[in-house]
């Protein structure tokens, strides 16, 4: 089916079960549906390249157009970078529906952010040995943009309980109540679907754990890196021993 455009915003934040949600709507025939770890992650010369400019752009008309480029292949888009462009997104697409996720509760969410997320931010090894990987630079630096526009908006840092209370106090005030619903998946697919206007599957609610996926990628991205650096330091005194021959 060819995309329509953007029909699902997903306004939570990250590790608020995105990957369940973005499951749930591909089977819901919302589908492709963005998430940055299978699309902007995967795509770091192209997508990640364009988020960069949206979180860059202060005028808004450059930045709707930038968001619309990032989105004219989707027709659903959860998780961030779209989770903090909300009221962007509305604007552009004034039909989508809004879809705030939520964990259990509060201490919930910041857990799993500290588990996962958590572990690479600000993490200077990690960084330094993931340097000469795209997807490593990029992400870094879309941790800073996330702590400059939590900063910004919220007035406050990530991570913090304070950050996960006023994103969702920020979204149920900038989103019409009648284009939201606040969801959580121990809830199941019925209000969710009735929200969507969609009939509910025979098969149960997706439960997508992605935080043994996350952790893979920041052990594969260390390995990796740390393989890089060697090659670079071999190549390095490669050169060297030529130059050295020859100036014998």
């Amino acid at each position: 089916m060819k995309p329509v455009g953007i029909q699902v915003i997903g306004a939570g934040l990250p590790r608020t079960a995105t990957s369940s949600l973005q499951a749930a709507l591909h089977q819901l025939g919302y589908h492709p549906c963005q998430h940055m770890i299978s699309d902007v992650v995967r795509d770091i010369g192209g997508l990640g390249h364009q988020w960069t400019q949206a979180f860059q752009a202060r005028d808004k008309a450059t930045r709707h157009a930038i968001l619309r480029e990032i989105c004219k292949d989707y027709r659903a888009i959860v998780d961030a970078p779209g989770c903090f462009f909300v009221e962007d997104l509305m604007e552009i697409y004034p039909e989508a529906k809004v879809v705030l996720g939520l964990r259990k509760s509060p201490e919930a969410w910041l857990k799993s952010y500290n588990e996962t997320i958590g572990t690479a931010r600000y993490n200077y090894t990690w960084y330094s040995l993931g340097f000469l990987l795209p997807p490593v630079r990029w992400l870094w630096n879309f941790g800073l943009y996330w702590e400059k526009m939590t900063r910004e908006k919220y007035h406050t840092s990530v991570p913090t309980l304070e950050t996960y209370h006023r994103h969702n106090d920020y979204i149920r005030r900038v989103v019409p109540k009648d284009r939201l619903i606040a969801f959580e998946p121990s809830q199941g697919w019925e209000p969710l679907c009735k929200f969507l206007e969609q009939p509910i599957p025979d098969s149960p609610y997706p439960r997508l754990n992605d935080t043994r996926e996350m952790r893979r990628v920041l052990l594969y991205s260390h390995f990796v890196g740390a393989g890089l650096w060697g090659l670079a330091g071999l190549a390095l005194f490669g050169v060297w021993k030529g130059i050295d021959l020859v100036l014998r």
